[in-house]
């Protein structure tokens, strides 16, 4: 093993030094709080269908109704993070052309239903 190292080290070329990785704090910052976002929406839902519930004495139903839409509104940020939707995207750019075009054009968009 010792000759094949030898070998080795005698024939390839040497490694270049890479430089080391900088942390990238604002990618961890967004991470971090897509793993918060959806206990903390599902306890705000179930705090306030609890609170409701003894207020307004319908025991089981808004305990049910708010943890659900806790559910829902810590799901749908964390699936828009995840998965941008392209209609936003497209909005941009029609955005981007709008500020950058001329009156024909907005009246087009607004002849086949974008605007």
């Amino acid at each position: 093993m010792k000759i094949f190292a030898e070998i080795q080290a005698q024939y390839s070329p040497p490694m270049p030094a890479r430089p080391p990785r900088r942390i990238n704090y604002r990618k961890l910052a967004a991470l971090s709080s897509l793993g918060l976002m959806l206990p903390f929406s599902i306890a705000v839902g179930l705090f306030l269908g609890y609170l409701l519930d003894k207020l307004l004495g319908t025991h089981p139903w808004l305990l049910a109704i708010f943890t659900l839409l806790g559910v829902a509104s810590g799901e749908f940020p964390l699936k828009f993070s995840v998965f941008p939707p392209r209609r936003l995207q497209a909005a941009f750019f029609v955005f981007v052309l709008l500020k950058n075009s001329k009156p024909q054009f907005h009246d087009f968009l607004i002849d086949i239903n974008i605007l």
